[in-house]
């Protein structure tokens, strides 16, 4: 242990080799080392302090946005005027007086525009023979002197009347054209049958006009159907027939 303190020694500098070192080799007892002591003075540092520069920003102005103002709408609409419809003329109708033995006359009944006429004609009050005023396609027949009853039957003006019921009513009576629509024969009514009978080929009619049964007993409708006329019956027991 002494040998390697010496050796350490010796590198650190802190001892010389000597010459004088014992015979038999051994390493005299180094010297005690001198104290040396050195006093330093540092000098204190002093460091500059940082001032930073604080930032101001410049606070931003927004433009107020200017409020929009609507014009408000002021059209004002026209009031339509309708005008007020014009009162009907009461109807005034007068009948014609009748003369003789017959039947009274009856007046026309009055119709204006707009208020339904409601006058209604005088009705003659003398006895007398006068027929109802027609129009050129109107034919006339006195329910006094014809067609008195259930079954009888005219022709007049190409028309065939017959009676199917005993009221004097419209619905008492039928009228037709007088002539087949096969070829032109005299049509009859058949009260038995009952139908109307053509004289020449014996083809049937119903009522209604209807072909039931055809010329020469051919099948129904191989002629044409007949024309049927309106009736109506005045106040004056007049049957009126139409075409």
């Amino acid at each position: 242990m002494e040998r390697e303190e010496f050796i350490k020694r010796l590198s650190l500098g802190l001892i010389a080799v000597c010459a004088g070192c014992t015979n038999n080799g051994s390493i005299p007892s180094p010297a005690p080392a001198k104290t040396v002591a050195s006093t330093g003075t540092g000098s204190t540092g002093t460091g500059t302090t940082g001032t930073g520069t604080t930032g101001s920003g410049t606070t931003g102005t927004g433009t107020t946005g200017t409020t929009g103002t609507g014009t408000t709408g002021t059209g004002t609409g026209t009031t339509g005027a309708g005008t007020t419809g014009t009162t009907g003329t009461t109807g005034t109708g007068t009948g014609t007086t009748g003369t003789g033995t017959g039947t009274t006359g009856t007046g026309t009944t009055g119709t204006g525009t707009g208020t339904t006429g409601t006058g209604t004609g005088t009705t003659g009050t003398s006895t007398g023979t006068g027929a109802p005023t027609l129009a050129s396609n109107q034919t006339a027949v006195n329910l006094a002197t014809s067609l008195l009853t259930v079954g009888s039957q005219v022709r007049t003006n190409g028309i065939l009347v017959f009676r199917i019921a005993a009221a004097n009513a419209p619905a008492s009576f039928v009228a037709v054209q007088g002539q087949c629509t096969h070829q032109g024969g005299n049509l009859n009514w058949k009260a038995n049958g009952p139908y109307i009978l053509c004289a020449d080929h014996a083809a049937e009619f119903n009522t209604a006009g209807v072909n039931i049964v055809g010329p020469n007993g051919r099948a129904a409708g191989t002629t044409a159907n007949l024309k049927v006329y309106t009736t109506a019956v005045t106040s004056g027991n007049y049957l009126v027939i139409t075409t």
